[in-house]
């Protein structure tokens, strides 16, 4: 399959992750103990294993590093979502 670079669209980026989201009021301990057992899992032989053999990179960044990746993608995407007349469904 070619990628979109080789489809003749040399601009275009996109990129998807998978995250895990926890209450706005969770405890910071109980945020970094989930972290850092979400982070021996990614970092594990057998994890990175089994996603490169779907062409997947882990990455397990810390809370806060992952919060600026959210907050970058919808700082990007969010205006032109919106430009679009987007509404979620209930």
């Amino acid at each position: 399959m070619p990628t979109v670079r080789e489809a003749g669209y040399p601009a275009l980026e996109a990129n998807e992750w998978f995250g895990v989201f926890v209450p706005a009021n969770t405890p910071a301990e109980a945020v970094n103990h989930l972290n850092a057992a979400i982070r021996a899992v990614v970092n594990s032989e057998v994890f990175k294993t089994a996603l490169a053999k779907l062409s997947v990179d882990p990455a397990g960044e810390t809370p806060r590093e992952f919060a600026q990746l959210v907050k970058s993608d919808f700082d990007l995407w969010g205006p032109i979502v919106q430009a679009t007349g987007f509404t979620p469904e209930d």
